[in-house]
């Protein structure tokens, strides 16, 4: 088939459908689609809640194989005036190959579980053994990342048996020439308890943007719906994330 010649009609416009040009945004387009499909099966069925997180992570120690990360998280929430959730974790990790880390950690995190028949919200303690096996592929277009953990957990109050595991998936597309906005990102993350023999939780971010402040200094900012399993019911909160990451 003979090519159309149209530059009588639309000036300057290649419309050679010979070999057409890829779209770069598929991947990106496909990925939400795939997202987006993973928030139907669980509707809510309980009022939903407004959360805010604040991280900050660290990393003192690197060389090309080995890195350490020190990181801190707290939570507040619309329905309780103090911070619902405070976590510290140190890990360490083993670059095997260019494109994958692994390595333990530890973690230790204070909840606050609210009474509903006293009204109050004391915390309890959780510690947490972990070991994580994460891949990275680099693509024309951006990065995919997983993370593979695995949490043995000694919850208070009950015991040691809580193993669980969780398994992320991150999709990011450098940008450029936005000034200090340097990435766009996207990720869904699914947690299994083994004691319940049951997914309990999945966290989607849609939407997520990074920000390089200086060259040891960067900052990640995104939006997360957080959907937990309390059997036969799901519920779910919107978390507003803010991370700061400090690198040396």
């Amino acid at each position: 088939m003979a090519e159309t010649d149209c530059s009588l009609y639309l000036p300057r416009v290649n419309c050679n459908i010979a070999s057409p040009q890829k779209p770069r945004c598929l991947p990106l387009v496909l990925f939400c689609l795939l997202l987006l499909s993973l928030t139907l099966p669980a509707l809510p069925t309980k009022a939903d809640e407004s959360l805010a997180r604040f991280g900050v992570s660290l990393k003192p120690w690197r060389t090309e194989k080995f890195e350490s990360t020190s990181y801190g998280e707290f939570q507040l929430s619309d329905s309780s005036r103090n911070p619902t959730f405070v976590m510290f974790s140190q890990r360490f990790h083993w670059w095997a190959t260019t494109n994958l880390a692994i390595g333990p950690g530890y973690t230790y995190v204070l909840k606050s579980i609210r009474d509903d028949d006293t009204g109050l919200e004391p915390y309890k303690y959780t510690h947490r053994a972990e070991f994580e096996v994460n891949p990275r592929w680099k693509r024309d277009w951006g990065m995919i990342t997983l993370r593979n953990r695995v949490e043995y957990r000694w919850i208070e109050d009950e015991g040691r048996n809580n193993t669980r595991s969780r398994h992320r998936a991150e999709f990011s597309f450098p940008l450029k020439r936005h000034g200090p906005l340097t990435e766009f990102f996207t990720s869904t993350e699914v947690f299994y308890d083994y004691r319940a023999n049951q997914l309990s939780e999945h966290r989607l971010v849609p939407a997520g943007f990074g920000w390089k402040l200086n060259e040891h200094t960067a900052l990640r900012t995104f939006y997360m719906l957080q959907s937990q399993h309390h059997s036969p019911d799901w519920s779910h909160n919107h978390v507003l994330y803010t991370q700061l990451l400090l690198t040396f």
